[in-house]
């Protein structure tokens, strides 16, 4: 279980600029399965025609930050990063972003 919070770590490779050290890849997990982890992601937000700026938002989200961490990221007000993760759930089809997390993450916790 102390593994499950590197498991959001392929989350970040499109947004370099909150990279951190790859403890999957030290694990024996490879840069190309990282990146094809990250494609998954991505082609499940765009399945869900989440905008660009909803694809943003689900993958900090699904690093665990915030409204107000996100909103402060994204020079935003919190109110609207609410709003967004608000629609982030009704186009996936999910409840809140435990669940949402869960989707993505599940098959890793078998």
């Amino acid at each position: 279980m102390d593994s499950l919070p590197w498991l959001i770590l392929p989350v970040l490779l499109p947004l370099p600029a909150l990279a951190l050290p790859c403890p999957l890849y030290r694990k024996g997990w490879g840069c190309d399965q990282l990146r094809q982890y990250s494609e998954v992601i991505q082609e499940q937000l765009t399945t869900w025609e989440f905008t660009p700026s909803e694809k943003e938002i689900a993958l900090l989200l699904l690093k665990g930050l915030s409204f107000e961490e996100i909103a402060g990221i994204r020079d935003a007000k919190e109110k609207t990063v609410r709003q967004q993760a608000t629609a982030i759930y009704r186009k996936s089809g999910l409840n809140g972003r435990h669940e949402f997390a869960a989707w993505f993450f599940e098959d890793f916790l078998h």
